[in-house]
């Protein structure tokens, strides 16, 4: 299956990174079951101790080095030095505010797990030293901001989006036109409509099932748009000669890439739309066809009507009366 696949793919990438490293901070990375959430760990640690070492502050030259000894020498000081840096670009790539927000938590959770074990002699948290609210983006640009507001693009924009393949050569034509209809008549993310494979669609039922995000087992089946279905159908009497049981593929016979989706996104929209943004504009028109939050919340999946709610509430006051078969 794809997603295993995938999994295995970055569980192999960060044990390739973190093979020699000390134990314990090897078992703080592998603490995550996501291979994702692994990597993106490991290579916050990686970051921070390079320009620990580079700064002198760690008095090492490997990270397969670094000990205990090592990390109980490293201060609050240090801690607030290095977001300085990441701002600045002095010594490392120049970060957004945002982004160095990010990186703070992965250390603030490895040096809470540090005095949880004990690896430490200590129950200070050196991370805490700096505020949460030093690095966010300025008043009205916050993340929380940011997902309130949602960018959603226009109707006229998806409609010119797919106006805009007609110029393909046919496959590409059926095939982009599949993708986008399908990302709008059910909400899906990105990694999910990477994995899916053919037998997922369900013409008589007039549903499609995926590999949810963070799920390894067991698939997710969601309400498809008769468009959508009708788009997929075309897109599948045409692909003839392939044997590729992936619904979406490129022209050398392989499941198409998250990147590959999001080029033709960006090529054929003059870089106004991304995927991620087809999930909103679904999770918009719900909302705003049926002024119900669970439509929205149970067709795109989220565990917590809150996340719903702070996405699409504030954005739509219309009220309508369809749901995903209607918003097509």
């Amino acid at each position: 299956m794809y997603k295993t696949v995938k999994q295995n793919q970055l569980q192999e990438k960060v044990e390739s990174m973190t093979s020699d490293w000390s134990q314990f901070m090897h078992d703080f990375v592998f603490m995550h079951k996501s291979a994702q959430t692994a990597l993106n760990t490991a290579t916050c640690l990686k970051m921070f101790f390079e320009w620990g070492m580079e700064s002198g502050i760690v008095k090492k030259n490997r990270i397969s080095d670094i000990n205990e000894d090592d990390i109980a020498q490293i201060r609050d000081v240090h801690i607030s030095q290095y977001c300085e840096a990441l701002l600045d670009g002095n010594g490392c790539r120049q970060n957004r505010r945002s982004s160095i927000s990010v990186k703070l938590e992965v250390l603030r959770a490895f040096w809470r797990y540090l005095i949880v074990r004990k690896i430490i002699d200590s129950t200070y948290n050196i991370v805490d030293s700096v505020a949460k609210w030093q690095y966010r983006e300025e008043h009205g640009n916050t993340e929380y901001d940011r997902r309130r507001r949602a960018k959603t693009p226009t109707d006229q924009q998806v409609f010119d989006l797919i106006n805009n393949f007609q110029q393909c050569p046919t496959f590409d034509k059926l095939r982009n036109t599949a993708i986008v209809m399908t990302f709008c008549g059910t909400g899906v993310r990105l990694s999910e409509l990477i994995g899916m494979d053919i037998n997922d669609v369900d013409f008589a039922q007039k549903t499609i099932s995926f590999m949810k995000k963070g799920n390894l087992r067991d698939k997710s089946t969601v309400p498809i748009a008769d468009t959508a279905l009708n788009a997929i159908s075309e897109y599948l009497d045409y692909r003839t000669g392939y044997d590729n049981q992936a619904l979406f593929i490129n022209h050398n016979n392989e499941r198409i890439s998250e990147r590959g989706v999001q080029y033709l996104l960006e090529k054929y929209s003059n870089h106004t739309i991304t995927p991620h943004m087809l999930r909103h504009w679904v999770g918009s028109r719900l909302f705003a066809a049926t002024g119900n939050i669970r439509d929205a919340q149970d067709q795109l999946g989220h565990a917590s009507m809150e996340t719903t709610n702070s996405f699409y509430v504030a954005q739509n006051k219309d009220r309508g009366g369809a749901v995903i078969n209607k918003i097509l």
